[in-house]
C-alpha cells in the first residue's frame, strides 16, 4: 500500500499525541513536537525505505525525551 503524505503527516502527528500524553507533567507539546519533527528529518535525510520512519523518529524521540541521546 502506498501512503500519501497526508497520511505520513497523520502518523507523526498521533506520534505526538502519545509522546506528549506519555511525558505530561515532563515536557510541554511544543518540545516533544520540535523532538520528533527533529528526529523525522534526521531519518527522511538518511533512509532508503520510508515505511517504518514514525516507528523509528518515535523510537528516536523517546529516548531522547527520556534523556538518553541517540546517536546516528
Amino acid at each position: 500500500m502506498l501512503h500519501t503524505s497526508a497520511d505520513v503527516d497523520q502518523q507523526f502527528d498521533r506520534v505526538v499525541d502519545a509522546l506528549t500524553k506519555k511525558f505530561t507533567g515532563v515536557h510541554h507539546r511544543d518540545a516533544v513536537t520540535e523532538i520528533v519533527d527533529e528526529a523525522r528529518r534526521q531519518l527522511e535525510g538518511e533512509a532508503r525505505v520510508t515505511t517504518y520512519l514514525p516507528v523509528l523518529a518515535t523510537r528516536r524521540a523517546t529516548d531522547r525525551l527520556a534523556g538518553r541521546e541517540v546517536t546516528s
